[in-house]
């Protein structure tokens, strides 16, 4: 076990807000912590329960939420509390733990599952639909993602669309299943990704390719 504080100083109009992240436990097979944001604490954690299994639970502020992730049969489930609606400041927040923990936790090789599963789910999370309760849903990768080029250029996305995608293409990293340009672009970019990223697709069909897709970047 092991415990670590990062405190970040977050300015805004010309105060000061106290931004934590606190890893309290990281071992080979579980990491947990909570994410001060203000007056909003996030708690999070992730256990692989056996092989390639890994359960999750995210508390933020009084919304919960909890997913399992099957790696080896590629298939996944989230559930929230349903408490009330998953808020535009509930997706920022989420946002910013991933940017929290991406200076915690390695890139994917050598991440162990457990904080895999921890990242891809965050990401996921901090795309869900604003204003909008988040039903139980189940997801199945079966290989149905379809890659596109990491390089930024104007490329075909699926369902007859072109748009621009890829590494650092006006201003973000469309196309990626993640949070912003995180690891310097690195990551797996996908048709489902871009078309949710460019609002032409949904939350849940790019969901299997948030959680499964391996980088192609």
């Amino acid at each position: 076990m092991r415990s670590l504080m990062l405190t970040l100083a977050l300015l805004g109009c010309g105060d000061a807000t106290q931004s934590a992240l606190t890893v309290a436990t990281r071992t080979p097979t579980a990491i947990e912590g909570t994410f001060v944001d203000g007056a909003t604490t996030l708690r999070f954690a992730a256990a692989e329960v056996s092989p390639n299994v890994i359960d999750l639970q995210f508390d933020v502020g009084d919304l919960s939420f909890t997913s399992s992730v099957d790696f080896t049969l590629g298939s996944g489930e989230i559930g929230s509390s349903q408490q009330r609606l998953f808020t535009a400041q509930d997706g920022d927040r989420m946002v910013a733990l991933y940017h929290a923990l991406a200076d915690v936790i390695p890139a994917q090789d050598s991440r162990s599952r457990a904080e895999d599963a921890l990242m891809r789910e965050i990401s996921l999370i901090a795309v869900a639909p604003r204003d909008e309760l988040i039903p139980h849903l189940t997801f199945f990768a079966q290989r149905s993602w379809t890659y596109i080029s990491c390089t930024c250029s104007v490329q075909y996305i699926g369902s007859g669309y072109y748009r621009w995608a890829g590494r650092y293409c006006n201003g973000g990293c469309p196309g990626m299943c993640g949070v912003g340009c995180d690891l310097n672009g690195h990551g797996a970019y996908t048709q489902d990704c871009a078309k949710h990223d460019y609002s032409l697709g949904s939350w849940f069909s790019a969901s299997d390719d948030y959680l499964f897709a391996p980088w192609n970047c």
